[in-house]
């Protein structure tokens, strides 16, 4: 089957999606989670109008909640189905005892008791692929986040001027950002870093402006569309991110900048979390810290020419297609077609 011939239905309705969020929430934080059976009747109703208005062949869930209304209609509708999970739902906030009580031990039981009845499930990395195999014997196609393939986009000779780094994404408090900002401190005027960030928190990015004013090679600067990121940080020489290890999500994070620095065609430079440094590594696109501190980010820097720099940006320019969405997406569609 070729993929000129598959049609795809992208199906969002938000108010069903908000009453479902809410009256799970209130399963999982009242009652520990245990009714795994109790689908809502107007979530049931609306889930199985879609599948008698489309007639897929292949349905494709995203969220958890979902498992037990579409196996049940997959038992009279006949189609495929394909749970992409995108994380591991039952330790993604287990740094909070109580959420982990609740809505862990829920998500621990979605998956134990419906993972195995799927066609097919979908992770975005080795590393929580591995868990699910461990946990529930269920083996998984690993599909990461990647970014489109950029043809156009060719890796930038180094200036002779300061070497210039980019971290952009979420302002968000527990990403840690003001490492970033220590990072450049310690590696002074040779270095510039801009950090390009959505104002999530509005609170903590007037924090990082402040702490910027005090730096003079650190500078925030307003974020461009989603379809500019790559050409717009083409420009710089070293894409910098930092991620602390606080859950295992967090601990397994292949984020989706990290593609979007290799398109850009950077010299990638990471905290050593275990799936960013695995595809890092294998590929030959930077350096890895030696742990989670301002200071090691630094030393990783630091230890880098700027010949070494423009290599690891052609390494980049290299491996672009093959880690790329749309190689990864002609992957899985073999996979999903071969359900059929």
């Amino acid at each position: 089957m070729q993929q000129e011939n598959v049609k795809e239905y992208i199906y969002q309705d938000d108010h069903v999606a908000f009453f479902d969020r809410v009256l799970h929430y209130g399963l999982r934080k009242f009652t520990g989670g245990r009714p795994l059976t109790w689908r809502f009747p107007f979530t049931a109703k609306e889930r199985e109008r879609l599948i008698q208005k489309v007639k897929p062949a292949v349905v494709i869930i995203h969220e958890p909640e979902n498992l037990p209304y579409f196996l049940k209609l997959r038992a009279k509708y006949k189609f495929k189905l394909v749970f992409n999970a995108h994380e591991y739902h039952p330790l993604e906030f287990e740094d909070r005892p109580e959420w982990q009580r609740t809505s862990g031990r829920y998500f621990f039981r979605l998956y134990k008791k419906y993972l195995h009845s799927l066609d097919l499930l979908i992770n975005v990395c080795d590393g929580i692929a591995e868990e699910c195999e461990k946990n529930f014997g269920i083996v998984s196609f690993v599909f990461p986040n990647a970014a489109l393939y950029r043809p156009d986009i060719k890796p930038v000779p180094l200036s002779d001027g300061p070497i210039r780094m980019i971290q952009h994404g979420a302002c968000i408090r527990e990403r840690n950002i003001e490492l970033m900002v220590k990072t450049a401190q310690l590696l002074g005027s040779d270095y510039r870093l801009d950090l390009m960030l959505m104002k999530n928190d509005k609170s903590y990015y007037e924090e990082l402006i402040q702490l910027a004013s005090k730096t003079s090679n650190v500078r925030l600067i307003e974020p461009v569309s989603f379809d500019e990121i790559v050409p717009f940080i083409n420009q710089y020489d070293i894409g910098l991110y930092y991620i602390k290890p606080s859950s295992f999500n967090n601990r397994m994070a292949l984020p989706n900048k990290l593609y979007e620095f290799i398109q850009a065609r950077l010299c990638t430079v990471i905290s050593p979390s275990v799936e960013m440094k695995r595809v890092v590594e294998q590929n030959s696109l930077g350096r890895v810290a030696v742990d989670f501190t301002a200071e090691s980010m630094a030393e990783a820097v630091k230890g880098l020419s700027k010949e070494q720099i423009y290599d690891y940006k052609q390494k980049a320019d290299a491996s672009a297609y093959k880690l790329s969405a749309e190689f990864l997406s002609d992957k899985l569609l073999e996979k999903i077609v071969a359900l059929l």
